[in-house]
């Protein structure tokens, strides 16, 4: 016997179709359910944003930009803040890439 999923699967447009004409007509919890179900509580969908950066900059520099663009509402605080934490991610492989050339430095000179 097939799984629940496996057996839903192939209904699934037409059990959604019955749920979005229930909650048109007026079925609130059908409605409510598909809120739900559709975004739920505390989330929004990921979006791109666009930051003038100059290229080749430092990351002081691309975090400047990203702080700047909050501040001049362009970008949401909860976006600059998740880009600024990318950026400090970004510093510390910069920073283990930086550690690892002068180890191997240091070991070709002995």
């Amino acid at each position: 016997m097939a799984n629940m999923g496996d057996a839903v699967q192939p209904h699934l447009p037409a059990l959604l179709d019955v749920l979005v004409r229930k909650a048109l007509e007026g079925d609130s919890e059908t409605a409510r359910f598909l809120v739900e179900r559709a975004v739920p509580l505390g989330s929004t969908p990921d979006r791109s944003v666009r930051i003038e950066v100059v290229e080749n900059g430092t990351v002081a520099a691309y975090g400047a930009a990203v702080l700047g663009a909050a501040l001049r509402g362009e970008v949401s605080p909860s976006d600059a803040a998740h880009l600024l934490g990318g950026i400090a991610s970004l510093t510390k492989f910069m920073e283990a890439d930086q550690l690892v050339a002068r180890i191997q430095a240091l070991e070709k000179k002995n």
